[in-house]
């Protein structure tokens, strides 16, 4: 069962993708895919080989993308940059065999393999075992140090045909995908639209809002994925309320929590459209559960329930599942969780027990089924005998008065031990000693801040999470 091939059987009508900038088109995605795979495997590339792929949110590397899994092959899609620049490294750990790019670039570290092929080719594709890996997704987490995770043509299917169901989507839908491709929250975007016979709208314009809104309106797209840094950009945009009038069905969040008054906010704003906050793992293919805001009001807050295939628990120290409502590490189970990580048997061990994916979340499943985050297991930090979120520092210290981001990270108190450092980006026109002295009015007094830096601005990775490893480094630990 080949994944790609699955997935351009059930293409619909054309144009299936759209460039948002140029408004270029593609109307026979099958053909550009099948024709791809025909020149990849031309370059010696066998069933498993992998291919980097210096992934940019165009045309020619979602064809790559599919063409590569069509042709048997793993795909390992990174950043561009990174992955020229670290392609010694990348090849050391995938054993890849060349780098895919869709401009004209040399690397000393492999053979470097240029654009995409049309044109009429016998259709051939190479069979694969539903446990036959597909993808290698980079983690996308806050630590700066990805790990590979393994996700099979199996997972794939799994995955996307749940996300289909969940979120209804049809052959009438059309998505704007503003997030990378290496990014598994942006390929389920592309697989799950796809899938239900829909096309997609790629525009890498993610740093300026108001552009996305307007490609969203001039493309009639009904689906809208961000993460938490892309909803408060794009809130904020002059043009955000224009959405109200438009064709768009659905908001789709995730990547991290959202504040509830901006959900509650983009709700009363644009009624048309319902939203969906979901939570999902690299580790199990992309999504994990959904929460239809419109139909759920009360439980605004909560991860919302497992899609369809998919069991998640909370477990305790012994790995044995926990009742209703009592808090430990969130567990998954079910066909979207993958293998594990490549090449490293002892981070799948931690990770995976008996087919079960510890999320490294800490949370509760309540007496409804609906989940409920409480943060990461390593972002609890434990001051004069009592566990603390980050995410609960962040929340009450957001409120400081001309305050523009604010983020905590782990830190050393040279007498309490274990604390927090504070990095801090000020509105201009407020004056830094006065945003002291109410932060420091707002800790409570049984936490330990270390300290309290001004930064310009709060280093991220490309999907907008915070960076606070570098934080750490950047501000003294």
């Amino acid at each position: 069962m080949n994944f790609a091939n699955a997935l351009l059987c059930r293409l619909g009508k054309a144009p299936q993708l759209i460039d948002g900038a140029s408004g270029a088109r593609l109307d026979d995605v099958r053909g550009h895919v099948i024709a791809s795979a025909a020149m990849l495997r031309e370059t010696g590339l066998e069933r498993g080989d992998r291919l980097l792929l210096a992934a940019q949110l165009d045309l020619d590397t979602v064809v790559a993308y599919l063409a590569t899994i069509y042709a048997g092959c793993v795909a390992v899609p990174l950043p561009a940059a990174q992955c020229f620049a670290e392609a010694r490294t990348f090849a050391a750990a995938t054993g890849a065999k060349a780098i895919w790019s869709s401009t004209l670039r040399e690397s000393s570290a492999l053979p470097v393999i240029v654009g995409v092929a049309q044109g009429d080719v016998q259709d051939s594709n190479v069979a694969a075992e539903p446990t036959d890996i597909a993808v290698l997704n980079a983690t996308s987490g806050s630590t700066g140090k990805p790990r590979l995770v393994m996700v099979s043509h199996a997972n794939l299917l799994a995955n996307t045909e749940a996300i289909v169901r969940s979120q209804l989507l049809t052959s009438d839908d059309r998505a704007l995908l503003q997030l990378p491709l290496h990014y598994c929250f942006g390929a389920s975007v592309l697989h799950s639209h796809l899938w239900a016979g829909g096309s997609v709208v790629v525009d890498r314009r993610s740093m300026f809002p108001n552009r996305l809104i307007g490609s969203t309106i001039d493309h009639a797209c009904t689906s809208f994925a961000g993460v938490p840094f892309t909803y408060e950009q794009i809130i904020a945009a002059a043009d955000f309320d224009r959405l109200a009038g438009s064709s768009l069905k659905r908001f789709l969040q995730a990547g991290g929590k959202l504040e509830i008054q901006v959900v509650e906010s983009i709700v009363a704003r644009v009624p048309s459209a319902d939203f969906y906050v979901m939570y999902g793992q690299t580790e199990a293919t992309s999504r994990i559960s959904t929460f239809e805001v419109h139909r759920h009001t009360a439980k605004l807050g909560s991860a919302g329930t497992p899609v369809d295939n998919l069991k998640v628990f909370a477990v305790g120290a012994d790995f044995r599942p926990l009742a209703a409502g009592r808090s430990g590490e969130l567990a998954v189970r079910g066909a979207s969780v993958t293998a594990g990580y490549w090449n490293d048997k002892d981070g799948t061990a931690e990770r995976f027990v008996n087919g079960t994916l510890l999320t490294g979340d800490a949370g509760r499943v309540d007496e409804d089924g609906f989940i409920w985050i409480e943060g990461r297991i390593a972002d609890f930090l434990k001051m004069r005998g009592m566990r603390v979120s980050i995410g609960e520092i962040e929340a009450r210290l957001r409120l400081a008065e001309g305050i523009s981001e604010i983020a905590a990270f782990p830190a050393c108190h040279p007498r309490y031990g274990e604390a927090f450092g504070l990095a801090v980006v000020a509105e201009k026109e407020h004056d830094r000693a006065n945003i002291v002295r109410d932060l420091t009015r707002r800790i409570d007094p049984l936490w330990i801040c270390a300290g309290i830096n001004f930064v310009d601005s709060l280093p991220r990775n490309d999907v907008g999470k915070i960076l606070r490893g570098r934080l750490a480094e950047k501000c003294g630990s």
